[in-house]
């Protein structure tokens, strides 16, 4: 009888997993399907199907370089946000919603807005980078459409993601090596969370002239934005501000920069100068660091970094 209760539960086993593959195969296809005429109508011009208005990741660096300007980014986080859901490290905030939805159709020149430049065709991506885009637009283009400005002139948001989603890796290498023009001799205060701990265990930074810190939640940020906005407002105006914290770097930032700072949404940066180095071709953990992609446990913390130099650099905590 156990003999015969273990061949039924391995038969029920074999078909649950042969459905669930069945299903991801159908819901794939209906959303390549969906998506493809985009993807044909940015390759071959098509002027019917309208596209936002989006300036190449190397071209935005350029004019981030010269001009120094600021860059507030947006992603499917932001976007989530926006339509009232929660995402892995931050808690649907309406404040945070109504300032997302306010920026991203702002007019300033000196303060850039960066969305992904993934709505059209997707030849320069990575296959999995490409299933991505396709399921998710194939089903959220509407709505993120909905949020667009169309008449306004955006920027690729994928600056500071230009190595692992992308399948010529030498532009990823012009990226990673021009950055460093945007601190070049200055001094930068890193406003980040508690775990991101960027240019640690790396030489991002290794050509400015000083490092500050300030070090927030790395969950649910934007619970304590006027604190963090306070402490970041008293700083120099002369120094520049990298900001990686998620959904509300992009408020902050644009805050910031409303203030004279220039200010830059830096992202997912380091981690992705961490996979440059190593020569990664798929999402890695990185010691010591939160990726979010590569994390587990939503609400994973690390042990205490207690290297002297970082701790140096820490200037304010603005903690739970």
């Amino acid at each position: 009888m156990k003999g015969f209760r273990k061949i039924c539960k391995e038969r029920i086993d074999e078909f649950m997993a042969y459905f669930a593959r069945y299903l991801m195969e159908r819901y794939d296809m209906d959303a390549r399907l969906r998506n493809l005429k985009y993807e044909i109508a940015d390759s071959i011009r098509q002027q019917e199907i309208v596209f936002p208005k989006i300036i190449p990741a190397l071209e935005t660096l350029d004019k981030l370089i010269a001009w120094k300007c600021s860059i507030c980014r947006y992603g499917d986080g932001e976007f989530s946000i926006m339509q009232g859901h929660s995402i892995r490290f931050q808690s649907y905030h309406p404040l945070l919603s109504s300032r997302l939805l306010e920026i991203i159709k702002s007019d300033d020149e000196s303060i850039l807005v960066g969305i992904p430049d993934s709505m059209g065709s997707l030849e320069r991506f990575q296959h999995t980078s490409q299933q991505w885009a396709r399921v998710y637009y194939g089903y959220n283009r509407e709505s993120v459409y909905n949020l667009i400005d169309f008449q306004k002139v955006y920027y690729d948001s994928g600056v500071t993601r230009p190595y692992l989603n992308i399948r010529d890796k030498s532009v990823a290498a012009q990226i990673i090596g021009r950055f460093p023009l945007l601190w070049q001799e200055r001094e930068i205060v890193l406003i980040e969370g508690e775990y991101t701990r960027a240019g640690i265990g790396n030489d991002l930074f290794a050509n400015t002239k000083s490092i500050e810190r300030i070090v927030c939640p790395n969950f649910d940020a934007f619970d304590h934005y006027d604190r963090i906005l306070e402490t970041a407002s008293v700083q120099p105006k002369h120094k520049l501000m990298l900001i990686a914290l998620g959904p509300t770097a992009t408020v902050l930032t644009y805050d910031l920069a409303k203030q004279g700072f220039q200010a830059i949404d830096l992202g997912h940066l380091d981690i992705e100068y961490e996979w440059y180095k190593k020569g990664a071709t798929t999402v890695q953990s990185v010691d010591g660091k939160y990726v979010n992609e590569a994390t587990s446990a939503k609400r994973q913390s690390f042990p205490e970094l207690k290297d002297e130099v970082y701790q140096k650099q820490i200037i304010a905590r603005i903690l739970k």
